[in-house]
């Protein structure tokens, strides 16, 4: 099979986009596996993020993922 000797193309194209959870649709929502009041570790996080353009004119689309709560923080009120 031969190598093709056609130049690949020079110009870039750039595309900035913005990924905003919004705190609508229940997001993030803790999905409680250790059964303690507080969050704990190991505790599931599935959320839902919105897409937009660089400019933040248009929406794009939406993102889901799921993630695992690493640490609790009460005394600062937050996660990570």
């Amino acid at each position: 099979m031969a190598c093709s000797s056609s130049p690949r193309p020079t110009k870039v194209q750039e595309f900035h986009v913005y990924e905003i959870n919004e705190l609508d649709r229940s997001s993030p929502a803790y999905l409680s596996l250790s059964q303690k009041p507080a969050h704990s570790l190991g505790d599931l996080v599935p959320f839902t993020n919105k897409i937009y353009t660089g400019d933040l004119e248009k929406r794009l689309g939406i993102t889901a993922g799921l993630c695992i709560l690493i640490e609790s923080k009460p005394e600062k009120k937050g996660d990570r």
